[in-house]
């Protein structure tokens, strides 16, 4: 039962989360399952989702701060 209501949980966190194309319309199945990935995160606690798809996650996504890797310092650089 526990693994229902969290499953729950996220599906209506991604409801309310808008990632994708705007020109693809808002039941295109690609931009839930985007937004299954966000409403996962947040719902774990996550600070930070990083990702390389800047096409359908703008930083502009206010539930949880979208990182890309080329803006993480360099590890090498230290």
């Amino acid at each position: 039962i526990a693994n229902q209501n969290v499953g729950l949980q996220v599906q209506r966190q991604a409801e309310r989360i808008k990632v994708g194309r705007a020109d693809r319309g808002p039941d295109v199945i690609d931009d839930r399952d985007l937004a299954v990935h966000l409403a996962t995160a947040v719902h774990a606690g996550a600070e930070r989702f990083i990702t390389n798809n800047r096409r359908d996650f703008p930083q502009t996504i206010r539930e949880i701060d979208i990182v890309y890797p080329s803006d993480l310092p360099d590890p090498v650089a230290g």
